[in-house]
C-alpha cells in the first residue's frame, strides 16, 4: 500500500485563481473552496464528508462490513477482499459485539447493498467499490475496494482495536 500526502489546500496562487474561476460553473468546486478547513480541498472533492457520514449512520451490518474491509487491509491483505472473505470478517466482528448469536436474515446482502450504494449520484462516490475482474465474463465482483479516504480514516481509527482470534481465523 502506498500513501500519498495530499495538501489540504491549494498551494499556489495560480491553482487558487483557476479553482475560483472554475467554481463559478461547478458547485462541487465552490463547495470545496468554501470550507477547506473541515476536510481539505481535495478530500472534499473525493467525498470525505459523504463517506464519513455514510459510515457513521450505516446500519450495523453495513458498518461492520466497512470495518471488515479496513481491517483486512490493516492486517496486510493486499488484494481487494472477496465477498466470502468480507462475509467471514464481518461475521467475526458481529460475534465480537453480539456473542454467538446469528445476524438477521439477509444481513450480508443488505449490508453489501448499503456499503456499495452511490452517495452523490447514480455513479457517485461509494464507500465500498465493487471491482470487476477484466479477465473473466463473470458479472459478480472479483473483490471490493474501500474508498481511499474511508480506508485511511478507519485504519487510523481502528489502530487501537485489538484484533480478535475470530478475525485472524477468518
Amino acid at each position: 500500500m502506498h500513501w500519498h500526502d495530499v495538501p489540504r489546500t491549494l498551494t499556489t496562487r495560480a491553482e487558487k485563481v483557476a479553482a475560483q474561476e472554475l467554481a463559478t460553473s461547478d458547485p462541487r468546486l465552490a463547495h470545496a473552496l468554501a470550507d477547506p478547513d473541515r476536510f481539505g480541498f481535495a478530500q472534499t472533492l473525493a467525498g470525505a464528508h459523504e463517506l464519513l457520514e455514510h459510515y457513521q449512520t450505516a446500519p450495523e451490518c453495513a458498518r461492520f462490513l466497512l470495518e471488515a474491509a479496513a481491517d483486512a487491509r490493516r492486517l496486510g491483505h493486499r488484494q481487494a477482499p472477496t465477498a466470502p472473505l468480507l462475509r467471514a470478517l464481518t461475521l467475526a466482528l458481529w460475534r465480537e459485539e453480539h456473542g454467538p448469536t446469528h445476524p438477521p436474515d439477509s444481513w450480508f446482502a443488505q449490508g453489501l447493498d448499503v456499503a456499495t450504494r452511490p452517495l452523490r449520484s447514480d455513479d457517485g462516490v461509494r464507500a465500498l467499490i465493487p471491482l470487476d475482474d477484466p479477465d473473466t465474463d463473470n458479472t459478480d465482483p472479483a473483490g471490493y475496494g474501500l474508498a481511499d479516504y474511508l480506508e485511511q480514516h478507519l485504519t487510523y481509527a481502528r489502530r487501537v482495536h485489538p484484533v480478535s482470534d475470530r478475525v485472524w481465523e477468518a
